[in-house]
């Protein structure tokens, strides 16, 4: 794309004209302006003194204008390339296919990857009050996945409110990456998850996700097609805890224990069945919380959600290739889910760390 406007510094020295000085070739950068689809050509001149007294041979230099140089493309190109690679995610060739078809620019993928760097590292404040706002919040939801990083399995743990959003990618995925990421240590509030019983080793109060209960209820049903599962299913819908009691009871002994076989040493394995009714029963506080307290949500859909792009960026792009990336698109992407959440402008937000004024989450 061609440049449209041409904007020369003048150099300073000494207070005398240069208009008679001998001077080099205009030393230039290109500015793209992404919303009126333009480009600024910013340059200047390199005088050389030769005027008496003061001939000694030193230079004059011009200056860029403030944020030019040779980081004017990278800071304040569009922020297209960070929109469409962390939230929509679109992979780095599509990107420069995307800018070389609307805007007839080709680019390679180190500048992209410079802007985005800048963009991540602009918002390290932002993801700390992101992260101490969350160890405060009343009720929380988290969840887990697993990611390729340089062909190793790595761990993406979110915890999430209606409002805010925090991603972490870490080697682990446990207890580990929990104790990094520092905010279950420091609850009090409650926590709602899907039943990794790493969780209940933490502070506050423990939640179960009864969405899982019932797709495993389902599949309880389907695998064994008794009336009395499909029941358990409705008394989770009804909320009536005396016949969720009796459901239980009446699916244990539905269900009973293996006896140990005789002439064998090792007991054998409880059926499917059976570990998700003793499941239910024992955490049966956890399960049934939400009846008592309205701030308790039902499930830990909003942590799925939340770490659902994550999974789409792993099929779209196969794997993250350093861990330096995968930190990166964590606080990106924590950041952008809660712009979102709280209604701003995804194209604001974005401008705003490039400004070098991250925008500030509500809490």
């Amino acid at each position: 794309m061609l440049p449209t406007k041409l904007s020369l510094t003048a150099a300073r020295h000494c207070g005398i004209s240069m208009a008679l000085w001998p001077r080099s070739a205009p030393y230039t950068t290109r500015y793209i302006d992404s919303y009126v689809l333009a480009v600024t050509l910013y340059g200047f001149y390199i005088f050389m003194c030769h005027t008496p007294p003061l001939s000694t041979g030193s230079n004059a230099v011009g200056q860029f204008i403030a944020g030019g140089g040779d980081k004017c493309p990278f800071r304040k190109m569009l922020r297209t390339d960070v929109y469409f690679h962390y939230f929509q995610p679109v992979p780095l060739a599509r990107l420069r296919e995307v800018f070389r078809d609307l805007w007839g620019i080709s680019l390679s993928s180190v500048p992209l990857l410079r802007s985005i760097r800048f963009v991540a590292e602009q918002l390290a404040p932002v993801t700390e009050s992101i992260r101490v706002a969350l160890q405060t919040e009343p009720v929380v939801s988290t969840d887990e996945t697993g990611m390729r990083v340089m062909r190793h399995l790595y761990g993406f743990h979110t915890v999430s409110t209606p409002l805010l959003t925090c991603l972490f990618a870490h080697p682990k995925r446990g207890r580990d990456a929990i104790d990094a990421m520092d905010i279950l240590p420091h609850r009090t509030g409650t926590t709602v998850h899907d039943g990794l019983p790493t969780y209940d080793a933490y502070p506050g109060t423990q939640a179960r996700c009864n969405a899982h209960h019932g797709r495993e209820l389902t599949a309880v049903t389907e695998a064994t097609d008794t009336a009395r599962s499909a029941g358990a299913a409705q008394a989770r819908q009804d909320a009536l805890r005396a016949r969720y009691d009796l459901l239980i009871r009446t699916g244990l002994a539905e269900n009973p224990a293996v006896d140990l076989p005789p002439g064998r040493r090792r007991w054998p394995a409880p059926s499917f069945t059976r570990n998700l009714l003793e499941r239910l029963d024992t955490k049966r506080d956890e399960v049934l919380c939400f009846l008592t307290d309205l701030t308790i949500p039902f499930d830990n859909n909003l942590a799925e959600r939340d770490l659902r792009m994550a999974k789409v960026r792993q099929k779209v792009s196969g794997t993250f290739r350093t861990e330096e990336g995968a930190t990166r698109f964590a606080a990106v992407r924590g950041y952008l889910s809660t712009a979102r959440k709280q209604g701003q402008s995804m194209f604001a937000v974005l401008r705003s760390p490039i400004e070098g004024e991250p925008w500030q989450p509500l809490r």
